[in-house]
């Protein structure tokens, strides 16, 4: 389980952070753990078609 924020501008910038929980099965012994993502990026075309207008 994991929620976020994603935001895009104009100027072609967008960043998204997420956190929450996730199950680990792998080899070794599963468990709940922390989950935390941050993407920080920049749109290089010119038709920023994502950014919401």
């Amino acid at each position: 389980m994991v929620t976020g924020l994603q935001r895009s501008y104009d100027s072609g910038f967008n960043f998204s952070v997420d956190v929450g929980a996730a199950y680990y099965a792998g080899q070794f012994k599963g468990g709940i753990y922390p989950v935390a993502n941050l993407s920080i990026g920049w749109i290089i075309s010119e038709k920023r078609w994502c950014v919401g207008r």
